[in-house]
């Protein structure tokens, strides 16, 4: 590795990032992939950005110490609207039922991603979040081929210079980059801060189409942009008001303790 010497952490942990990379990478970005050929980019990143509020609620489930301050939630909420705003024109196809499988999907793929982000919260740290993210991307790589030997047809792939860019893009980009930074994040953040992610990137995507294909940003764009600003604003008050809390709460704890010890 680039970053430190370290270990695979035993075999425990590689099974541990084998399903995690199959949550995340087969179902998470697989399952999205598929459902874009009947749902619509927007649509597919609408019911995307409800990974935060899946997250959440997965977490409680498993810890329920770690309750979100009620500026996350709210600060959920606003982000929600915001894409909400920035889609607006695709949610007609949420009633349509000739969408009504891609949707499905898609839903699917989000709770496949917070499921494996919730997954990588909480396993024991055995090894550099980095190479646990490599892992997860090659066995995620593994599953999604074997799932599409199944069901794809290979014949109709044609690997134009277009294909292979936007390839060689998504490897270098969303992969070695993007997906290994969230690996490392989740490691050193709170949850609900790093699921925040599903609000900006469709944002960087609204601001490479208008800076690459000069797409045009409209009110609604700017609409958006604030409340998911506004939302980011909120989530990270949350948590910083939860760390005061959880300080003062131990701080009172040791005090209590120390009064105990005296009075014996």
């Amino acid at each position: 590795m680039l970053v430190q010497k370290t270990t695979l952490g035993g075999w425990a942990n590689v099974w541990r990032q084998a399903l995690t990379g199959f949550m995340m990478i087969t179902i998470g970005n697989g399952l999205v992939g598929w459902a874009e050929q009947t749902v619509t980019s927007g649509i597919a990143a609408l019911i995307a950005s409800l990974s935060p509020l899946w997250i959440i609620l997965i977490n409680l489930a498993v810890n329920r110490r770690e309750q979100p301050h009620p500026l996350a939630w709210a600060g959920v909420g606003v982000g929600v609207g915001g894409m909400v705003v920035l889609f607006q024109n695709n949610l007609i196809q949420l009633t349509d039922s000739q969408y009504a499988t891609g949707v499905l999907l898609v839903l699917i793929a989000a709770l496949g991603w917070a499921s494996g982000s919730v997954f990588i919260k909480n396993q024991q740290k055995r090894s550099h979040p980095i190479l646990n993210a490599g892992l997860q991307m090659f066995f995620g790589g593994v599953w999604s081929f074997g799932l599409s030997g199944l069901f794809d047809d290979w014949s109709n792939v044609h690997w134009s210079p277009q294909a292979v860019g936007a390839l060689l893009y998504l490897i270098v980009f969303g992969s070695l980059l993007a997906f290994a930074a969230y690996g490392y994040a989740l490691s050193k953040l709170p949850i609900t801060l790093v699921s925040m992610h599903a609000y900006i990137n469709p944002l960087v995507a609204v601001f490479l189409g208008w800076l690459i294909l000069n797409e045009k940003v409209n009110v609604n764009t700017m609409i958006a942009f604030l409340l998911i600003i506004i939302s980011l604003y909120l989530v990270n008050r949350g948590v910083q008001m939860n760390s005061r809390s959880q300080v003062a709460s131990r701080k009172s704890e040791t005090e209590n303790s120390k009064i105990k010890t005296v009075n014996v």
